[in-house]
């Protein structure tokens, strides 16, 4: 009896919600936090537990108090409550001495702040995930190829354009791959005009300026293109860089200087 005695002022002293139940769902004992959930009074113990009026919807209780009753197994589910309140619903099994089950207990634990941090955060990650979306977008847009490496110079992402500029190596252009190994492929693959010895150079010299705080330059491709390469490295380590096809820039550049040596022509100097 005074085992009984302290159990019973031990769950009255909880603010966790909770009703034991017969094998025929009928109330045999609640505590006082059991009123934040179900209507409930004294009075009430014997009744089936569906008479009770509940603060809020739960159109699953009864048939998981069944199935708890008929399987033995725990059944967890959130729950709203009244005034925005959120309850983790546990159903288990009552067992009495021998392992003999006798009834189901049922306890409401309050997980209101647990629900609004969770809701929070997937508000957060809702905002960093459209944020996200509109800078590929924005980098998608470049006229420029954008590509962007991690501290230890490999690919974290790059734009369409970037790989129409590379399009000899777009099978090796995916996340993770090292710049060195871009710069290597592509002069192995004769991407860039040098030839021989000076290819091996010209690739070298890229290695080398892998490792620079900012570069700036000219690749000419063997396909004619002349492509401006301007790369930052940021406080992190990554780099930033933008490939910009100037092209049309240089070959009107050397037909405006062609005119004017052709006007010199025969002139005084």
């Amino acid at each position: 009896r005074t085992t009984a005695n302290d159990l019973q002022n031990v769950l009255y002293s909880t603010d966790v919600a909770t009703i034991f139940l017969d094998s025929d769902l009928n109330i045999r004992f609640f505590t006082p936090a059991a009123r934040s959930i179900f209507r409930v009074i004294p009075s009430d113990v014997g009744r089936p537990l569906s008479d009770l009026a509940a603060a809020s919807r739960d159109d699953g209780l009864a048939a998981d108090a069944r199935s708890v009753l008929a399987s033995s197994e725990l059944i967890e589910r959130e729950t709203p409550g009244a005034d925005g309140k959120w309850f983790l619903r546990c159903i288990q099994p009552y067992r009495a001495e021998g392992g003999r089950i006798e009834g189901i207990v049922i306890t409401y634990t309050d997980i209101t702040e647990r629900k609004k941090h969770e809701a929070e955060l997937k508000h957060l990650a809702e905002k960093a995930a459209a944020a996200h979306t509109r800078l590929n977008q924005a980098i998608e847009a470049l006229q420029d190829g954008f590509v962007l490496f991690d501290k230890d110079n490999r690919l974290v992402m790059c734009n369409s354009r970037y790989r129409e500029i590379n399009a000899e190596i777009t099978d090796i252009i995916r996340p993770g791959v090292p710049l060195t190994e871009i710069i290597r492929i592509s002069s192995e693959r004769g991407v860039y005009l040098a030839d021989g010895p000076d290819a091996a150079e010209q690739a070298n010299h890229l290695i080398r300026t892998t490792e620079d705080q900012e570069f700036s330059g000219e690749l000419h491709y063997r396909n004619g293109r002349i492509i401006g390469v301007r790369a930052t490295r940021m406080a992190d380590g990554s780099h930033v860089g933008l490939r910009s096809d100037i092209t049309a820039i240089r070959r009107a550049e050397k037909r405006l200087n062609d005119t004017i040596r052709g006007a010199r022509v025969g002139t005084w100097e």
